[in-house]
């Protein structure tokens, strides 16, 4: 079976209207586990450093802007669907929010194979000088 991307979701990372962060990751069992941000954790005129992690073990899962954490919640200890589309700033395969598409810029793209530490995060973030 070959699978739609465009109708599909995998893991995704996206920027609702508020400027808030969203993450939904889609597990093998077909459930969604999405959470976001409060509004306004970017902003239309400065760049911001957005890391997101997902420890399987702890279940735990962490949005960071800037080095610091924004939202976090414990969605178990699921198996991540990573068949389907991986999705930054776009969010496709929804009704609601099918083609919110981010409209700024990105830099230094990163993924890893394992949930980087908080002070990894802050580490990789004041390596950029803090930007």
């Amino acid at each position: 079976m070959e699978w739609d991307s465009a109708r599909t979701d995998g893991l995704q990372l996206w920027v609702n209207g508020s400027l808030d962060l969203a993450v939904n990751i889609k597990d093998t069992s077909g459930n969604a586990h999405k959470f976001n941000t409060a509004a306004e954790v970017l902003s239309t005129s400065e760049l911001r450093h957005v890391a997101f992690t997902y420890d399987r073990g702890s279940g735990a899962a962490v949005i960071y802007v800037n080095g610091n954490v924004v939202a976090a919640t414990n969605i178990g200890n699921v198996i991540p669907q990573t068949t389907y589309s991986l999705n930054i700033g776009r969010r496709l395969g929804q009704p609601i929010g099918n083609g919110d598409t981010y409209g700024g810029l990105m830099d230094e793209l990163s993924l890893y194979n394992r949930a980087l530490s908080a002070s990894e995060i802050q580490a990789d973030y004041a390596a950029g000088g803090g930007n």
